[in-house]
């Protein structure tokens, strides 16, 4: 046992480098462009509700213009960031098939046991 953590320890060669595509990172940057899009979306149909129907009932209007739209734009959010997550993953496991398999990801060498 002694021997086998002593080839894993020295068997990485140094951390996984800080410049490894992150696909969650750009996922996060779209979904967070789409939410401020949305946000500008939903102020400016707020706005245009409240211009064209001053005596008629606002919430009916603003639940069956805003909701669906805002439900729609969270379904699609998580689907993406949900497939940027797993092409992540693949990539890890594409790249660095030793420290993935072996948890080693942020570690040292000495820090890595099996």
């Amino acid at each position: 046992m002694v021997n086998e953590n002593w080839k894993l320890r020295h068997k990485i060669k140094k951390p996984i480098s800080p410049h490894t595509p992150s696909f969650t990172k750009n996922a996060q940057i779209i979904i967070g462009t789409i939410s401020i899009i949305f946000l500008i979306v939903l102020f400016w149909l707020v706005w245009l509700e409240l211009k064209l129907l001053r005596g008629a009932p606002k919430i009916l209007l603003f639940s069956i213009l805003i909701l669906p739209i805002s439900a729609l734009i969270l379904l699609l959010a998580l689907f993406y960031f949900r497939k940027a997550i797993k092409k992540e993953i693949e990539y890890l496991k594409e790249k660095h098939p030793f420290e993935f398999e072996h948890g080693a990801f942020g570690k040292t060498k000495g820090q890595v046991q099996k």
